[in-house]
């Protein structure tokens, strides 16, 4: 009589034990992932980083000589450059950024200029855009610029 008991309550505990893995297994099997970052989310944390010259050209060609010591230092909304001397009005000393909320490779500078990303990881930035005059400024600097960066 006595082995019968200890049978049956072996085979009792045994199946609380598999009832409870069972339960452990399924409940963490069922947890859902992290979602994925989007783009967005990406790139700007890719670019959050001080990024300096590589090359520069304008409508003229290669620039890269004025823009020698040029650094441009991004953080989640700001910007700061620095050794700007011949074309501050180029890229400001400071302002925010953004990225447009439909195409994370489109950045919304604070100055009204809009920035296509063509190439971002964690060494490479290039970029390019068109600057337009505001009225009464000098002309030599309007027309398409394209920067390649890298991280510093």
């Amino acid at each position: 009589m006595m082995n019968l008991i200890k049978t049956k309550f072996t085979k009792v505990s045994a199946n609380v034990v598999l009832l409870i893995l069972f339960v452990t297994v399924t409940t963490i099997s069922c947890k859902e992932d992290p979602p994925e970052p989007t783009q967005a989310e990406i790139n700007k944390g890719l670019m959050a980083t001080t990024w300096v010259v590589s090359s520069v050209t304008d409508d003229t060609g290669d620039v890269t000589a004025a823009w020698s010591g040029f650094t441009l230092t991004v953080t989640e909304n700001n910007y700061t450059s620095s050794n700007n001397v011949d074309y501050p009005d180029v890229w400001p000393s400071n302002g925010t950024w953004s990225l447009d909320a439909n195409d994370a490779f489109l950045v919304k500078r604070s100055d009204g200029i809009d920035i296509t990303i063509h190439k971002l990881d964690e060494t490479t930035l290039n970029m390019e855009f068109d600057y337009i005059i505001p009225s009464g400024r000098l002309s030599s600097v309007e027309g398409n610029w394209k920067f390649n960066m890298v991280a510093q």
